[in-house]
């Protein structure tokens, strides 16, 4: 089968899959004030990508996937400005989020995440384009939301990386967590 084909059926089955899932996504979006078609974009291409994740696991055998910026940060990417309040519909969204074993959370300071968005090269982020005053303000008004979706996501383990502890505690944490996952030895 060829990759195009292999690519049309994953955007086939994701649609067939999904559309529910798409639909119920407008409506909440709708009820909370915030519909936009771009909101739906992000959560379509969510869809699509854990399609298509799926179909690469089901295919290969051990291993660990690490994924950045999965659901979670799709989902805030999603809603944060679109939706009048997102804090309100946060607990809706719980039926939005994929499955996962294991979430860890990098819950860095506002002034450190706005340093590395203007220093990085990509300019894809819609924070990008936005001065440091703007982006700080931003992200202190809705970086609590993003943690909170972190707070009440499922998963098997969920990890939190803060920046309030040292390098090396973090480390030290996030190694014996995978030896009690049996991750590593």
């Amino acid at each position: 089968q060829s990759r195009l084909a292999q690519k049309a059926a994953i955007i086939f089955r994701t649609l067939l899959r999904h559309s529910m899932d798409l639909f119920s996504f407008k409506i909440l979006l709708v009820k909370h004030g915030g519909f936009n078609v771009n909101s739906v974009f992000r959560y379509a291409k969510l869809c699509l990508f854990n399609q298509a994740l799926q179909h690469f696991k089901s295919t290969k055998t051990g291993g660990i996937i690490l994924l950045d910026q999965w659901v979670i940060q799709g989902l805030w990417s999603a809603t944060i400005f679109s939706v009048k309040d997102p804090e309100k519909m946060r607990d809706s969204l719980k039926r939005f989020y994929f499955p996962v074993d294991y979430i860890v959370y990098f819950d860095i300071d506002v002034d450190t995440a706005v340093q590395r968005i203007e220093t990085r090269g990509t300019f894809t982020s819609r924070f990008d384009n936005m001065t440091d005053e703007e982006r700080t303000e931003i992200m202190h008004l809705h970086n609590h939301y993003l943690k909170n979706l972190f707070l009440q996501s499922t998963g098997k383990s969920k990890w939190l990386v803060s920046t309030t502890v040292s390098l090396q505690q973090n480390v030290t944490d996030f190694v014996e967590r995978l030896k009690q996952l049996k991750v590593i030895d």
